[in-house]
């Protein structure tokens, strides 16, 4: 496995990353499957940030955004790379359009909000590209 970044500062980003949210892993393994997975959602995300698919950014204004550079190439995305901006109520408002039932399509639906691309664009990501971004959904989700 090729790494760019080490333990320790892949650590530090999704560690400014939680702490900007203020996701509480310990409150969230209590409810049910709540531990494994916050766990397995903290190792994908350190394994993205290690290989460079994912990369933490604080704005000027004290907000944060997460780069995610995609493998393969997608026609509609400029450089390869999606910015998904801060969480915020309207994005998330996104979701409402779906069946509470429809986690995938809701997901999506929250990714493109907080980044500005076709959902649709998004869910025709595939392998680790789609991993990633699934990853980041369920993140997000909890903040």
């Amino acid at each position: 496995m090729d790494f760019i970044l080490s333990e320790e500062s892949a650590k530090e980003q999704l560690d400014n990353l939680v702490d900007f949210y203020d996701i509480d892993f310990e409150e969230l393994a209590t409810e049910d499957d709540g531990e494994r997975a916050a766990e397995t959602i903290t190792k994908r995300l350190l394994k993205a940030i290690r290989k460079g698919l994912i990369e933490i950014v604080e704005t000027d204004d004290g907000g944060i955004e997460v780069v995610q550079q995609l493998k393969r190439p997608v026609r509609s995305i400029k450089d390869n790379r999606v910015t998904y901006k801060e969480v915020s109520g309207r994005a998330k408002t996104a979701m409402g359009k779906y069946k509470e039932k429809d986690h995938a399509s809701r997901m999506y639906a929250f990714l493109g909000a907080l980044s500005g691309t076709d959902p649709g664009t998004i869910m025709s990501f595939r392998g680790v590209d789609m991993r990633t971004a699934e990853t980041l959904g369920a993140f997000f989700i909890m903040a």
